[in-house]
């Protein structure tokens, strides 16, 4: 039997994505228990990735520049003080977005996610995908594996690394998707998602 390829609808033009606000809220205290402890810091972490063959984007990606990633405390909740650039490039089949809450000062935790990611399953499903090899339906399946059994290689990272984590946000953006903003609200808050033509040439990495 022949493989059977498949085709992705893809962005064309690289587009910006980012998240303009998210907000915590106390009740997350179950899961993220020093959230309301003004000498605790609670960080932002993510990772997207599409169907183009790259291999996932982890944010922050620049160890000296993740202040913005923390939710400064504002009255009973925590908030971003920044918008978060979360994918600078075309965007193949649609853009996945994890989004972590973690409390601690670990300054090489979103490095560490990237190793763990580079050696991931998915990457690997991914990198099968990628030009010039044709996707096909096989293919394609098996990313959808890897990206479920993701947790096996990312979790161990989370729980060595920080005292609390909440998993707090994932979504599916199509490739096609409009320009504009959406507000999702999730358990325990809610967040902004904007996506918009990219200002610049993006170099293709995501970044």
């Amino acid at each position: 039997m022949q493989p059977v390829p498949v085709s992705f609808p893809a962005s064309g033009d690289p587009v910006e994505v980012a998240i303009d606000e998210l907000t915590l809220e106390p009740d997350s205290r179950c899961m993220v228990r020093r959230v309301l402890d003004p000498e605790a810091d609670v960080q932002v972490l993510a990772w997207c990735w599409d169907l183009s063959g790259r291999p996932p984007v982890v944010r922050p990606d620049d160890p000296h520049g993740g202040g913005a990633w923390r939710l400064a405390l504002a009255g009973p909740s925590r908030t971003t003080k920044a918008p978060l650039p979360l994918w600078h490039a075309p965007v193949v089949g649609g853009l996945v977005v994890r989004v972590i809450v973690w409390e601690g000062r670990h300054p090489d935790l979103a490095a560490e996610i990237a190793e763990a990611m580079r050696h991931s399953a998915l990457t690997a499903a991914l990198a099968a995908v990628a030009p010039p090899a044709p996707t096909t339906v096989m293919s394609a399946m098996a990313v959808r594996g890897a990206a479920a059994a993701l947790g096996t290689d990312i979790a161990p990272v989370l729980r060595a690394l920080c005292p609390d984590y909440l998993d707090f946000f994932e979504a599916y953006l199509p490739a096609t998707a409009a320009p504009g903003e959406q507000q999702h609200r999730v358990l325990h808050g809610g967040l902004t998602i904007r996506v918009r033509p990219a200002a610049g040439a993006a170099d293709g990495s995501g970044r």
